[in-house]
């Protein structure tokens, strides 16, 4: 076995045990008017983890939640807020259970069905925490765990008597995810940034400059001068970029909640940037697509691109592409 393969083993093995430690939210971004609890927004599979970005549009405005409860069930709820948000600005919880003992002072206008006990978690903005998954930066607020007796139909509510502002609302605590959500992680992290308060460019520079910069030097170095050897190029830049985009928010992030779990982000941003390099390394040197294992590590390569958020699904489909039924040859003459 070649030293290269060696070493492409090794790396795999190593992105297999790494793998499993990585934890995080399923994005959700759904329904509005929820504001009564005839309304009340409806999360399934609700031990499922999911976040749920929001926003309150009014002082004093509620937005309710209907949670369905077997017993012996864990229900697990926290609220968080960008750091973009205003100093006062930390939502409270309540809970609301027909086995619940009532606790907290409710605001007037709040609906509790009868029979019902409701848990008032008073929000309050401490130091941020670092979010590895996101990326991201945010204050927590309120939280709220308990496994449930009872089974039934379970409501929580968020409100913010003074003001105004974007929440997010954590629910459940299985880190699950289906092939599809897996896959869309890449687009849904842009929409969490832009709930923050970034702008889409502002978001999306590092991957931009990465793209200019990497075809400019690759066309002063004749690497792009054929269709397949500019998909080629494309597909790693596609890698790279992705790369610096996590490593970007990373650092944003960082700069107000230095944390040890950014370890994990960095495997998230280093993997897709060596897998994007030796890409393009690959395509400078002439690929011998010929060759069955050069095709199968493209194809891999792809694969792992996939798994690991690199390229925006465009960069592992254009590998995959190639090394499947490009020609034999892509060398760039």
């Amino acid at each position: 076995m070649s030293s290269k393969s060696v070493k492409a083993l090794t790396a795999l093995s190593l992105i297999l045990v790494l793998a499993p430690i990585v934890y995080g939210h399923t994005p959700l971004f759904k329904g509005h008017g929820n504001h009564d609890i005839d309304s009340a927004l409806e999360i399934s599979n609700p031990t499922k983890s999911w976040v749920l970005y929001r926003s309150l549009h009014e002082a004093g405005e509620p937005e309710y939640f209907s949670i369905e409860l077997s017993g012996g069930q864990r229900l697990v709820l926290s609220l968080l807020t960008p750091l973009s948000e205003e100093e006062d600005f930390a939502p409270n919880l309540v809970v609301m259970g027909l086995a619940l003992s009532p606790s907290g002072r409710l605001p007037e206008s709040m609906e509790v069905p009868e029979g019902y006990g409701a848990v008032l978690i008073e929000g309050v903005r401490t130091e941020p925490e670092y979010e590895p998954f996101t990326p991201g930066s945010y204050y927590f607020t309120a939280g709220f765990d308990l496994t449930v007796q009872d089974a039934g139909i379970y409501y929580a509510v968020v409100y913010e008597p003074d003001g105004e502002g974007r929440y997010g609302m954590a629910v459940g605590y299985r880190e699950v995810f289906t092939l599809t959500e897996w896959l869309m992680v890449p687009f849904e992290t842009i929409s969490i940034h832009q709930w923050e308060g970034q702008t889409l460019f502002f978001i999306l520079a590092p991957l931009f400059f990465t793209l200019i910069i990497g075809i400019f030097l690759s066309w002063r170095a004749g690497i792009v001068r054929s269709p397949l050897g500019a998909t080629g190029v494309l597909s790693g830049l596609l890698f790279a970029g992705s790369g610096v985009y996590i490593m970007y928010q990373m650092g944003l992030a960082l700069m107000s909640a230095p944390s040890g779990a950014a370890l994990v982000t960095l495997i998230f941003a280093l993997l897709p940037l060596a897998l994007g390099f030796l890409i393009v390394k690959w395509v400078r040197d002439g690929l011998n697509v010929a060759s069955i294992m050069d095709r199968a590590r493209l194809v891999v390569f792809g694969l792992l691109g996939f798994l690991f958020w690199a390229g925006f699904l465009l960069g592992p489909s254009l590998i995959i592409l190639l090394g499947l039924f490009a020609p034999l040859n892509v060398a760039n003459e």
